[in-house]
């Protein structure tokens, strides 16, 4: 039994020698904590981006604007044409009939034309040696004044079916791609029957509905990034050429076009592209570190301010406090809340951090 006690009494020695060295609080504790300096903002830059589409400067549907057969259509889809090109022509066998019928009449009623003047060349000789009447004269003239008339008239109808000729012939009217083709050869078509569809060979145009707030801070001539979307490494400049007066009445957006700077990449009608536009929000606050964040109750932020005591004057305290994130960017966060123009908070490592904790601060 006086075994048992002398054993017990030394496992409570041993166990009480064990905890006799008393553990720093947390109070005590000093780190050292990368610390950033708030200044205060009056507002922060973004980069708003918005969808457009690339389009042709000029999108033409060619037709004929007569009636007939088509009898050869001289380009397919995706050629290119230049100015006054061959595109297309109807069959033309009756206006050619036509025409020579009406060049025929031109002729007859010149002939006509020219003894109706020799007759009245002669009846005013006869007068003028009383060897005719005033009457006959007269009657000279009027017949020169119809068959004059007549071929004026002819002349018009040979041109309108000339006209008709020039006009089975389907020219393009700049240089410009062959988007697509509608007709084959063969068919039979009515006028304004498209033909083939023509998108200019120029530098394309890109039409992009932006925000209001943004439209009233773009000024012609502005140059903005532009971009494919999911590409964003592959961008180039684009200049504002445009900016239209109206808003768009179901989404209210205001169109602004832009054109392409240089042609860095290919960009065809029809392809999407992000714009980028530097915008201008006022709003008061601080730029820290997104690493300055920690998550706080009810999905807020929170950062560990620095703070110094009296009773601690060697070494600042820590102090938990909530902000409002108001905007990310890639490696910053703009915030607003209790935070003083210059003081410190922490830059990183807030993992192992605790409100109250005296830390020494080193400068990030």
């Amino acid at each position: 039994m006086k075994t048992t006690t002398t054993l017990y009494s030394l496992i409570a020695v041993f166990l009480l020698g064990g905890c006799g060295k008393e553990e720093p609080s947390a109070e005590r504790r000093v780190l050292k904590v990368e610390t950033v300096e708030v200044v205060p903002q009056t507002g922060y830059e973004r980069e708003a981006r918005f969808l457009g589409m690339v389009e042709s400067v000029q999108t033409s549907a060619l037709a004929f604007e007569l009636s007939g057969t088509v009898e050869a259509i001289l380009v397919n889809e995706g050629d290119t044409v230049k100015a006054g090109q061959e595109i297309a022509h109807l069959d033309t066998s009756r206006l050619e009939a036509r025409e020579k019928a009406q060049k025929a009449a031109v002729k007859e009623a010149e002939a006509t034309l020219k003894l109706a003047e020799i007759t009245m060349s002669r009846q005013q000789k006869l007068v003028f040696a009383d060897a005719s009447s005033e009457q006959e004269l007269d009657e000279a003239r009027q017949s020169r004044d119809v068959a004059e008339a007549a071929v004026s008239r002819l002349e018009a109808e040979l041109e309108s079916t000339e006209v008709d000729l020039r006009k089975s012939i389907l020219l393009a009217p700049y240089d410009a791609a062959v988007a697509r083709r509608y007709v084959d050869v063969g068919a039979s078509i009515s006028p304004t029957q498209s033909i083939v569809e023509l998108l200019e060979n120029d530098i394309p145009e890109i039409r992009v509905g932006v925000s209001p707030q943004a439209a009233n801070e773009i000024r012609l001539g502005d140059q903005l990034t532009l971009s494919l979307p999911g590409r964003e490494k592959l961008s180039e400049p684009a200049k504002v050429i445009r900016i239209l007066p109206q808003r768009d009445a179901s989404i209210r957006t205001v169109d602004i076009i832009l054109q392409p700077v240089k042609a860095s990449f290919e960009l065809r009608p029809g392809d999407t592209v992000e714009v980028v536009i530097p915008q201008r929000i006022e709003a008061s606050g601080f730029w820290i570190p997104r690493s300055a964040l920690t998550e706080s109750v009810r999905g807020l932020w929170a950062v560990f301010a620095v703070v110094h005591s009296k009773q601690a004057a060697d070494h600042p305290m820590l102090d938990r406090r909530s902000v409002e994130v108001i905007h990310f960017d890639e490696n910053r966060a703009y915030v607003d809340g209790p935070l003083q123009p210059g003081q410190l908070v922490v830059a990183s490592g807030l993992h192992a951090l605790s409100p109250g904790q005296h830390v020494e601060t080193v400068s990030n």
